[in-house]
C-alpha cells in the first residue's frame, strides 16, 4: 500500500516509549503507525484488489481462520498482526499488509484518505 494518510495515537507513543511487548519482542528499529489509508500499488498472491484501489486498513489484521474470527470477533483474532507493533508500520512511504484480501477496505470516492 502506498501510504497517503496515517494517524498518530497513544498506542504509537507507548510503542515508542518501549511500553508495548510486541515492539520489545521484535526490537529496534521499528516503524510505528497502524491507522492507515492509501493506494494499492502491488499485490501478493491471491489478492484480488485492483492496482490503484483507494483503501483503508484496520488496526488489527485478522486471520479469518481461528476460533475468534469464526465467531465474528476479528478484533481478538488469535493470530492477529498489527502494523507498527508486530510488523513495520505506516509511518513510511509504503507498507506491506498481510491478508490484504481480508483486511483492506475499498474507500468510497467521497471519503478522503484523511477521513478514512
Amino acid at each position: 500500500l502506498e501510504v497517503r494518510a496515517t494517524g498518530v495515537c497513544r498506542s504509537d507513543w507507548h510503542g515508542w516509549k518501549g511500553h508495548d511487548g510486541d515492539v520489545i519482542a521484535h526490537g529496534l528499529p521499528f516503524t510505528p503507525g497502524h491507522e492507515v489509508s492509501g493506494v494499492v500499488v502491488e499485490r501478493g498472491a491471491g489478492v484480488d484488489l485492483p492496482i490503484g484501489a483507494r483503501c483503508a486498513a484496520p488496526f488489527i489484521l485478522s486471520c479469518g481462520c481461528c476460533r475468534e474470527c469464526d465467531r465474528g470477533r476479528a478484533t481478538i483474532c488469535e493470530r492477529q498482526q498489527q502494523p507498527g507493533f508486530t510488523q513495520p508500520g505506516s509511518f513510511a512511504q509504503y507498507v506491506a499488509l498481510p491478508r490484504a484480501d481480508r483486511n483492506l477496505r475499498v474507500l468510497p470516492d467521497n471519503v478522503s484518505f484523511e477521513s478514512a
